[in-house]
């Protein structure tokens, strides 16, 4: 009896399983000119678009339009001018795609929340 290495193969793998990687539950905000990524696991609790602000309370992923303020579950603010992006008054550079606003406040550079496997 002839056994082909495709079937050995399958039943070998059949046992195993592969875990799939799954973000937690997190705020993506993004520019896409300049190209800029803010990341963080704080919810949203207001968005102000020309200083009218709606409520909410939840996480959002959503690309961040000029003259809008995004203000997270600690107070931090990300606000887009339509030339710079700023987080708690504080310009981000053009040169740094990925920013993560930690639960304190504090941004780090160059970071991002892994959502894909």
């Amino acid at each position: 009896m002839r056994i082909s290495i495709l079937a050995v193969l399958c039943v070998g793998l059949s046992g195993c399983s592969v875990p799939s990687h799954v973000a937690a539950a997190h705020t993506h905000l993004w520019t896409e000119n300049p190209p800029h990524n803010v990341w963080s696991y704080l919810p949203v609790t207001s968005i102000a678009i020309g200083g009218a602000a709606t409520l909410t309370n939840g996480f959002l992923s959503a690309p961040l339009h000029s003259g809008e303020t995004v203000l997270l579950g600690n107070g931090a603010s990300v606000s887009f001018d339509g030339t710079a992006l700023s987080v708690d008054g504080r310009i981000v550079p053009t040169n740094v795609i990925n920013v993560v606003i930690a639960p304190d406040g504090s941004l780090q550079e160059n970071a991002f929340i892994r959502t894909f496997e």
